[in-house]
């Protein structure tokens, strides 16, 4: 992994309701689509749902909450602007009116490197504060990112 580098795939969130969960089935490729819906009325766990080309896809959901969790992983490490481009070729062009989903990135399980967990710590300060992930350029650090905003107030 390098600090450019460090995504192996994304996290797609929405609610447990017919709306989102149509619209994340439409994110799922047509061969995977069945076995989809079939994982949706099973026991929830986190389950492979199945690769297509050189995607795997995967499903999430806890027992007790009333959230779903598509993850899509790639072969490769991933730029912001490479898992950019994946998020717009899974999203809809145009969402359902009343549908939010939660998107973020995925990093290696096995990547313990500090490069990797300083990126993934500004994602997730920059989730916290609601912005989208890929807000949060490879070579930013927190300290640049709170310096950018305050210059941008006038306040430096």
């Amino acid at each position: 992994m390098t600090d450019t580098r460090p995504f192996t795939g994304l996290k797609i969130e929405g609610r447990r309701d017919r709306v989102h969960l149509d619209t994340l089935t439409s994110m799922v490729p047509e061969p995977l689509r069945e076995q989809f819906r079939r994982l949706l009325e099973g026991p929830r766990a986190y389950k492979r749902i199945g690769r297509h080309g050189d995607r795997t896809y995967w499903l999430s959901q806890n027992e007790g909450s009333d959230l779903v969790t598509l993850e899509v992983t790639l072969p490769t490490y991933q730029s912001r602007d490479e898992l950019l481009q994946v998020e717009q070729e899974l999203m809809p062009d145009a969402l359902p009116q009343g549908t939010a989903f939660r998107t973020r990135p995925v990093s290696d399980a096995f990547d313990d490197s500090p490069e990797t967990a300083a990126v993934l710590h500004r994602v997730d300060a920059a989730l916290a504060r609601g912005e989208h992930w890929s807000t949060v350029s490879g070579g930013a650090t927190l300290e640049s990112l709170r310096r950018d905003w305050r210059r941008s107030r006038g306040l430096s």
